[in-house]
C-alpha cells in the first residue's frame, strides 16, 4: 500500500465531522493519531457506526492511534473548545502521492 494523503486537522470550537456515514473513499486504509493533549481541546469525540447501529466513541490520549479499514463509518463529534489536532493518513493500492 502506499500514501494516498496525509493530512494535519486543527479543529476548533464549532467543528466537527458529524456525518455518521462518512468514509474515506478510495483509500484501503485510515490511520488517525491524536497530536493534541486531551487537556487542549474539548468534545471531539471519535466515534464509529458499528453494524448494530450504535456508534462507538473512543478515548484518546496524545499520541494514541487509531487503524482502521477506510470503508468504515466515522465521525468526530463538535469540539466545544480548544483546538484538537490530528495526523490523518490514508493508505491505497494507487502511485504515492506527491505535494506539488
Amino acid at each position: 500500500a502506499n500514501v494516498r494523503t496525509c493530512e494535519l486537522h486543527e479543529w476548533r470550537a464549532g467543528s466537527n465531522l458529524s456525518h455518521k456515514h462518512h468514509f474515506d473513499g478510495g483509500s484501503i486504509v485510515t490511520l488517525d493519531v491524536l497530536l493534541s493533549d486531551e487537556s487542549d481541546f474539548t468534545g471531539g469525540r471519535f466515534q464509529t457506526l458499528e453494524s448494530d447501529g450504535i456508534m462507538k466513541g473512543y478515548t484518546f490520549k496524545k499520541g494514541d492511534a487509531i487503524v482502521f479499514p477506510s470503508y468504515k463509518y466515522h465521525s468526530v463529534g463538535p469540539v466545544t473548545g480548544g483546538c484538537r489536532r490530528t495526523l490523518i493518513l490514508e493508505l491505497w493500492r494507487g502511485d504515492t502521492k506527491q505535494c506539488d
